[in-house]
């Protein structure tokens, strides 16, 4: 963690929230707009919020605050079509956010990775266990 990313700002310990990324005791740790979830040398992104600087590369695409809901519909228009608007009750974020979800994987029932936009904009992904 610390040769990628440096110390992190916090680290929670007993963390009681519905989700988690592994079977036992790990740690949350934040940093820069980043959570993770650590145990031992794995680590696991659990939520990024776009912050300058930040970007998520996959493939060939690059996702950053500044990627529109516009880009998002026609790279992934079945999501787009899926979307919904919602409130982030526990995050200082507000009201009326687009949310598009994506399946982790095709077998997946439970995690989703779930792309929220603000004013048009995107601004935060979270990999997600609904409760």
């Amino acid at each position: 963690m610390n040769s990628k990313f440096g110390q992190p700002d916090s680290i929670v310990e007993n963390y009681d929230h519905c989700q988690h990324l592994f079977d036992d005791e790990y740690e949350l740790v934040y940093r820069g707009g980043l959570k993770f979830h650590l145990k031992n040398d794995s680590i696991i992104a659990e939520s990024i919020k776009l912050n300058e600087g930040i970007r998520l590369i996959y493939n060939d695409l690059l996702f950053d605050k500044e990627t529109t809901l516009q880009e998002f519909s026609i790279l992934f228009t079945q999501a787009f079509e899926r979307r919904e608007v919602v409130d982030i009750d526990d995050y200082p974020y507000g009201n009326n956010l687009t949310l598009l979800k994506f399946k982790e994987n095709m077998d997946a029932l439970d995690y989703v990775i779930c792309f929220f936009f603000k004013d048009g904009k995107l601004f935060y992904v979270a990999r997600l266990f609904p409760c």
